[in-house]
């Protein structure tokens, strides 16, 4: 079903429209009305269309203005224009900005009705298109087979061979963003980039192409203007990723761009302040080993002697080394992770279970991804190192470290996603049982205390003679603000604003 939106700056005009379209038959559904084009852009961002009839000579924002917007920002919906002027100059105006008829008044339903049909027709065909295209390709990108009988001639605007491509991979952890939105966005701010979207079980994927003859430096940096501008206007509590692949000449790289673009996101997990990470940004990062003999020895004597401290400070002057290492790639810190879990079988080798579980996960990309940023990847293997440590401790009454160390993770880490089944798993730990030890050494339960860390915090902020209030929720770790008003209070008995007041008037 094919929504309408009617824009005419007379309300009997609308109800006209309302009883002339054949809604039935065509398959339509009013989803709302506008007196100009101001009022319609507001609709059409809220209910996206996917027919907008409009009048050309309207208050405010005319027809015209109406028309060059929505070409602009939707260039995927159809627009009809009617009119009370028989005018050369507004009808060629009207085509020139994307509509396909311009229809006088008083106005002819049957002709009426079979514009709206062409409209239909014309979304139908892309709507097909488009989802034959991108299945090729996603046929293509996991060389399933089925796409060695499955032609592509047609499905693009040029002879695939033709043209470039690169697959662009987005991770959105907390589904924040309407996918289907972000599409139509990357294709109305495309220009001349053409755009498909492919959604196959936890994945989504956008694919860019355009004419053979643009050079790739040029080509992604289009792409990167154009997923820059769609991040800026969705505003998202969290952050989203995209991992723009390795453009290719012809359909045959597709494959390639494809596993270059999911790669790509994970170089996010290295600096918190990127969203979009550029292939030629990678390409020529270098894959080396990292040496760890000078270490092991030290590690496992301190390992095995129950030094917790000294294995902990060794760890973190290896990893500092790693990661203070300029264009060091991907599957090179992969491989300096699994390098370091062998050290831990060397220590204990009935521990393979946990550390066979730790290398999948850091070897499945979205669960890798999930970590936000590769120090609490390094958090986790340290964890496995002090819980090893642990079973060679000598003195039993050491058990509370754990609970200094979870104490002093929660108070660098209270503004990101974290409870008790996060740092159980982080620690290696039965939720159960660590819960019930959190509460023996602190006196209450994890999640308590995570909350008293968040408000204690808040409380800070608040002292300042000017706060954005929902801003500071997220800064503390709440995505919600109506739930952060209600913790905040039932710890404190005031709100958030009573608080500020207070502070501020002392």
């Amino acid at each position: 079903m094919y929504k309408v939106l009617l824009v005419d700056d007379k309300a009997l005009i609308r109800k006209g429209l309302q009883k002339m379209i054949d809604w039935n038959n065509l398959n339509l559904e009013l989803i709302g009305e506008a007196e100009n084009g101001n009022q319609a852009l507001e609709v059409i961002k809220e209910k996206k269309p996917h027919i907008v009839i409009t009048d050309i000579r309207m208050p405010k924002t005319d027809g015209i203005e109406l028309l060059k917007s929505i070409n602009h920002l939707y260039p995927e919906i159809k627009t009809i224009v009617i009119s009370g002027y028989d005018d050369f100059q507004y009808a060629q105006q009207a085509i020139k900005n994307g509509s396909l008829d311009y229809i006088l008044k008083p106005i002819n339903p049957t002709e009426l009705n079979r514009s709206i049909e062409k409209a239909c027709i014309l979304l139908d065909k892309n709507t097909d298109s488009e989802r034959k295209a991108s299945n090729y390709l996603m046929k293509l990108m996991h060389n399933t087979g089925e796409a060695v009988d499955y032609h592509a001639d047609g499905l693009f605007e040029d002879n695939p061979d033709r043209l470039v491509f690169s697959t662009v991979a987005m991770y959105d952890k907390y589904n924040e963003i309407n996918v289907n939105n972000i599409y139509k966005q990357l294709k109305g701010y495309s220009n001349f980039l053409h755009v498909l979207l492919i959604q196959d079980t936890n994945e989504t994927l956008f694919i860019f192409y355009t004419e053979h003859d643009l050079k790739l430096k040029v080509f992604e940096s289009r792409i990167y203007d154009t997923i820059e501008r769609v991040i800026e206007n969705n505003s998202t509590s969290h952050r989203i990723i995209f991992g723009i692949g390795q453009p290719c000449m012809g359909i045959e790289g597709i494959k390639e761009s494809y596993k270059t673009a999911r790669e790509n996101m994970l170089y996010a997990l290295l600096d918190k302040s990127i969203t979009i990470v550029l292939n030629s940004e990678i390409v020529n990062k270098q894959s080396f080993n990292i040496p760890l003999d000078q270490y092991e020895d030290e590690l496992l004597i301190h390992m095995t002697s129950g030094n917790v401290n000294d294995v902990k400070s060794i760890l973190e002057k290896i990893i500092k080394r790693v990661f203070e290492t300029k264009d060091i790639r991907m599957d090179s810190i992969r491989l300096f992770l699994t390098n370091l879990c062998h050290i831990i079988l060397r220590v204990d080798s009935g521990l393979s279970e946990e550390i066979q579980d730790f290398l999948v996960k850091i070897n499945n990309l979205y669960y890798f991804l999930s970590f936000e940023h590769m120090e609490m990847v390094t958090q986790m293997l340290m964890n496995l190192f002090y819980y090893t440590t642990k079973k060679y401790m000598k003195k039993n009454n050491k058990k509370d470290a754990v609970i200094d160390d979870i104490k002093e993770f929660i108070h660098k880490n209270y503004s990101n996603d974290i409870g008790l089944s996060q740092i159980s798993e982080l620690y290696h730990m039965n939720a159960s049982y660590l819960s019930n030890l959190f509460k023996k050494e602190t006196g209450e339960n994890i999640n308590q205390y995570i909350t008293k860390i968040r408000i204690e915090n808040a409380k800070k902020m608040l002292t300042a003679p000017s706060v954005n209030i929902k801003e500071l929720a997220y800064l503390v770790g709440y995505s919600d603000y109506t739930y952060f008003y209600k913790v905040f209070k039932k710890v404190t008995g005031k709100t958030p604003k009573q608080y500020n007041l207070e502070m501020i008037t002392k």
